[in-house]
């Protein structure tokens, strides 16, 4: 499905995908469905469950699905762990437009890490990360639990006179919600770890927590 959607072979719109047995995914690296293009068809887990995902400084946008809109994803249980330098991540999707998202039930982890930051001064960022989406517009979330930890590293400049501005949208359901987005019934545990490592002079070290 990922190589298809991804090579613009289709874009799977009004079709469904049905996951009929129980996938562990384990000690393989996971592309996202639609990172280069629009995925736009429907996944129906049935109540199985998709284990073991893992993706590790995907150069694109992070999730089990990339982006996606006027879709469906209902009945599943997710475990994913993602790793990024980038700025958009959603332990099911990074990003979703018009979608309906129904008893699903996510857990996983999203570690943001930058600690190679080469710039004289001004650096600033915007982070979004979901433990259902990173970034969500005119969606239904309906009976959907999330165990979700986020952690934000940021670290050494070799620059001077640094001072940095980092905004952060992250949530246990959806990491930031732009429109109207309709939320039932949902459940999330999360946890936050966020720390800040930075030079703001040549030769003076400080740390923020």
């Amino acid at each position: 499905v990922a190589y298809l959607v991804n090579n613009n072979f289709t874009d799977f719109y009004n079709q469904v995908i049905h996951i009929d047995a129980d996938i562990d995914l384990s000690g393989k690296l996971w592309i996202p469905i639609g990172y280069r293009y629009n995925f736009r068809g429907s996944i129906y887990g049935h109540n199985h469950s998709v284990k073991g995902v893992t993706l590790n400084y995907f150069n694109g946008l992070t999730g089990f699905v990339g982006k996606m809109i006027d879709g469906k994803i209902k009945g599943l249980t997710l475990e994913v762990a993602i790793q990024t330098n980038l700025v958009q991540s959603g332990l099911l999707i990074a990003e979703a437009s018009r979608c309906v998202f129904q008893n699903l039930n996510i857990i996983g982890s999203i570690s943001y890490v930058n600690q190679d930051i080469s710039t004289s001064t001004e650096w600033s960022t915007k982070i979004y990360a979901g433990g259902c989406v990173g970034y969500a517009s005119d969606c239904t979330f309906t009976d959907v639990v999330s165990d979700f930890t986020q952690s934000l590293i940021f670290g050494k400049s070799s620059g001077r006179s640094i001072f940095s501005h980092i905004t952060l949208y992250a949530g246990g359901i959806v990491g930031y919600g732009y429109s109207k987005n309709t939320y039932l019934r949902c459940e999330s545990i999360s946890n936050f770890n966020n720390t800040i490592y930075g030079y703001n002079a040549d030769s003076y070290y400080s740390t923020h927590g």
